[in-house]
């Protein structure tokens, strides 16, 4: 019997068309949807002489710098794909964990004991920019989406500065102002990051290799598996007119009320009613100042309040594990009535 717990002659050879995921893509998890129709069967799975790293909130396999970790564990699930979807399995988790953060290796699978299968797994890719990426380790041998720091403490936090701040923050050439703007502003930007967080888990745009909602023209996969480059504003409309979107949006008290310019003038505005894409064009003309301050409070607020609305909502049905955050919204509506 070697170290692992495997019996050689149980070992199977070959990891086309399995894969072993431990992130985002496991089944229960944000990510899964995005390729569930290409899987066939799936089990509960682990390796051996690894470790969960967080990198800018996203979970990668590492085996240290110094080699295998010792004693190291992670568990996740053992995909198998769907006969002859092996290569489009392939192409939509490349969609998913892009060859800028992640890299592929083969890796050993327990799959029960003393039987171990070999798989693809995501490593993250290792950098040589200086300076390199803060990587974190994580504690746990098991990852969740519902374990971000963002998602668990960020967002209740930011929940409540939005709707505790002023109505109106006065003159704009006054400290007052300031102290009263910066704060909700910053409020805002942070709410787009737990945001932002939630595409990198979710990819609401990928819908298969060949294919993003929202985009007039198909993002074609090809032979390399190289796509054109998805982009934010790709995954918020698919976002919205998805049915999970759709009923977060339907929660919404303070939905936004003014057509939205770009900072510089140029463009056409965004209408109220694409909700998310007003709220990206804000937060822009809030990131790349280009307007008045103080004619901007309210649309900041009004944004603030909104997304902090949206993302409880979303969260709350999306995440096992984060239904809680559906209090907030509750709160809300009963001090408002």
């Amino acid at each position: 019997m070697d170290a692992d717990g495997c019996t050689n002659p149980l070992k199977q050879a070959g990891s086309d068309g399995k894969w072993f995921v431990y992130g985002s893509l496991k089944p229960g998890e944000l990510g899964f949807r995005q390729i569930e129709h290409l899987i066939d069967h799936h089990e509960p799975a682990q390796v051996n002489g690894y470790r969960i790293m967080i990198r800018d909130g996203l979970p990668g396999l590492s085996n240290g710098e110094g080699g295998v970790v010792e004693g190291g564990v992670v568990d996740g699930h053992l995909l198998y794909a769907k006969p002859e979807k092996e290569t489009e399995l392939q192409s939509v988790i490349k969609l998913f964990e892009t060859p800028e953060v992640y890299q592929l290796h083969d890796v050993e699978v327990i799959k029960a004991p003393q039987i171990c299968v070999h798989a693809t797994a995501s490593f993250f890719k290792k950098l040589r920019r200086v300076p390199k990426p803060n990587d974190e380790p994580f504690e746990s041998s098991t990852w969740s989406v519902s374990d971000d720091v963002y998602f668990q403490y960020g967002l209740p936090t930011l929940f409540k500065m939005a709707h505790e701040s002023r109505t109106n923050g006065g003159p704009g050439d006054s400290p007052h102002f300031w102290q009263e703007y910066l704060p909700i502003m910053g409020t805002f930007l942070n709410l787009w990051t737990v945001l932002e967080r939630y595409v990198a888990f979710a990819k609401p745009a990928i819908t298969g290799v060949n294919r993003v909602e929202g985009q007039g023209e198909n993002v074609k996969c090809q032979e390399d598996h190289n796509v054109e480059k998805i982009t934010m504003l790709n995954h918020l409309k698919a976002l919205q007119k998805s049915d999970i979107g759709e009923k977060a949006l339907n929660k919404v008290i303070s939905k936004p009320t003014d057509r939205i310019h770009k900072s510089d003038g140029g463009g056409t505005p965004v209408m109220p009613g694409k909700v998310l894409e007003n709220w990206y064009q804000i937060r822009n003309n809030s990131a790349h100042r280009g307007k008045s301050a103080y004619s901007d409070y309210r649309k900041v607020r009004e944004a603030a309040l909104g997304l902090s609305e949206f993302l409880v909502t979303l969260l709350s049905q999306e995440v096992n594990g984060l239904e809680h955050l559906q209090e907030h919204l509750t709160d809300s509506y009963s001090s408002k009535s």
